[in-house]
């Protein structure tokens, strides 16, 4: 994996000693990610810039494409008007289309406004999602399951997973019956 920062472009512009003004094919490589787009700002100095048209890659594996990404930190990104996979078909098995994603690498996304899609149809929407952005398992609760059974009537379900090692987890499930 290309760990060097790098950035290429069609035409790009160096102002003032810290701005750098791309266009035309850009990408921009740091540390294992990558984004790519139709036009580029970059402060040098603060170690942010913007990307608009963007499709990228976050280790470990979250692929985006978004109206912008905005690279505000050494390992923060905000994505605007977004659709985020962990699926690498052209067509994703499952995609989560948000207004606003704020991602850590190897930490977590604030996702905002999110509607799971499957197939590129709607399944159901969130008001916001914090999603694990890591190479490590992480703890955390998983998609609630609903049903009905004949003598407790209907459930909801909240499974709550935990990693106790490196092949070692625990899955708890608490849930609700309406009887």
């Amino acid at each position: 994996i290309d760990r060097e920062p790098r950035l290429d472009s069609q035409k790009i512009v160096y102002r003032g000693g810290r701005w750098i003004e791309a266009e035309g094919n850009v990408l921009v490589v740091w540390a294992g990610n990558r984004i790519s787009g139709s036009r580029m700002t970059y402060d040098l100095t603060e170690e942010r810039g913007k990307v608009d048209d963007a499709i990228g890659q976050v280790e470990p594996e979250l692929f985006f494409v978004a109206k912008s990404a905005e690279k505000v930190g050494q390992d923060v990104i905000v994505l605007r008007s977004a659709v985020i996979t962990t699926c690498t078909q052209p067509v994703p098995y499952w995609s989560l289309a948000v207004s606003k994603a704020t991602i850590r690498i190897d930490g977590y996304a604030h996702m905002w406004n999110l509607r799971l899609e499957s197939r590129r149809w709607p399944v159901f929407y969130l008001p916001y999602l914090l999603w694990p952005v890591k190479k490590e398992r992480a703890a955390g609760l998983l998609t609630p399951e609903f049903g009905t059974t004949r003598d407790r009537g209907r459930i909801v379900r909240i499974p709550l997973y935990v990693p106790l090692g490196r092949s070692t987890d625990l899955t708890l499930t608490g849930g609700n019956y309406s009887l």
